[in-house]
């Protein structure tokens, strides 16, 4: 999966996110080597921040929720 399918499926399903585990704000940040292309094992990272109030458990089922989401998630 590229960069553009990720942001087009959390995009698609950031406001069920923002409420159902509290997240304050989600960036995704890419690592592109020299020549700016994106491989099939290129790092993705999604930055999530919680509200306040989160508790733990939001953040392991926004992962699992995530890794059904895009697939593999690392953390």
């Amino acid at each position: 999966m590229d960069i553009i399918e990720i942001k087009k499926k959390l995009n698609a399903n950031v406001n069920h996110i923002k409420k159902k585990f509290q997240v304050k704000e989600m960036s995704v940040l890419v690592s592109l080597p020299k020549g700016g292309h994106l491989y099939e094992d290129s790092d993705i990272d999604i930055l999530v921040s919680f509200n306040k109030s989160s508790k733990i458990f939001n953040y392991m089922r926004l992962k699992y929720y995530l890794e059904n989401l895009l697939g593999k998630v690392d953390w």
